[in-house]
Parts: C-alpha cells; sequence; structure tokens
C-alpha cells in the first residue's frame, strides 16, 4: 500500500509541476502581448531628440573622463574641454533647428528639459 501512495505523490508533483510550467507560459504570453499592445514605436520627432540626448550625454561622459585624467595624472585637458563645449554648442544648434519643427507636445517639452541641461552644462564651463 506504501508503494502506491508514493506513486499517487509523484504523479501530484508531476502535476503541479505541469500546472507550474503553463502558469509561466501564459504569464510571459501575457506580458508579451501587453508590451505588443501598449509600447508604440517612437516618432520620427522623439528619433531625432533621442539622438541629440544620446550625444549629448556621450559628451558629458568625454568630460567626466578627460576630468578623471586631470584628476589622476595632472594632464592638460583644456583641448578635450573645449572639444566638448565646441560639441555642446553644435548640439545646442542642432536641437533649435530641431525644436522649430516640432509638432508633439510631449517632444517640445523633452526638448525644452535638454536644451536647459545644455544650457547649464555651457554656462558653467564658457571662459569668462
Amino acid at each position: 500500500m506504501s508503494k502506491s501512495v508514493y506513486t499517487l505523490s509523484n504523479e501530484n508533483k508531476e502535476e503541479k509541476i505541469k500546472k507550474l510550467i503553463w502558469l509561466i507560459i501564459f504569464l510571459v504570453a501575457g506580458y508579451l502581448v501587453y508590451n505588443h499592445f501598449t509600447s508604440r514605436p517612437l516618432s520620427e520627432e522623439e528619433q531625432e531628440l533621442k539622438i541629440l540626448k544620446k550625444d549629448f550625454i556621450a559628451a558629458l561622459s568625454r568630460y567626466q573622463q578627460a576630468v578623471r585624467m586631470y584628476g589622476v595624472s595632472g594632464m592638460d585637458i583644456s583641448s578635450d574641454v573645449e572639444d566638448v563645449i565646441k560639441t555642446v554648442e553644435k548640439l545646442k544648434k542642432d536641437l533649435i533647428v530641431l525644436k522649430n519643427r516640432l509638432e508633439e507636445e510631449t517632444v517640445i517639452k523633452k526638448s525644452e528639459q535638454l536644451e536647459e541641461k545644455m544650457n547649464l552644462f555651457l554656462s558653467e564651463r564658457r571662459y569668462k
């Protein structure tokens, strides 16, 4: 009799594992369907702004790397800093051109926020 209880117990475990696997499959499928219907592709305006923002972040990264290099080795970083400032100034000009043709309200707000960040960076680093 104990042998049949053991077999029954294994069958219950197998059933529970099958149910768990199906639950996981349904959860993953539900998540994928949810993402498919709720996430929308970026508009052309959003894509252009995203590229400008990515380039600005890359310029900030180069600036931070130059400052770290100065702190470690004491090297002259003025040319690196000047290069980053010129890059950010060019990005700001590109952003202004983009802003003049933006139509989506959310993208306009995001572009204004990015412009504020660029202005702050430039105002703190320009030679007076």
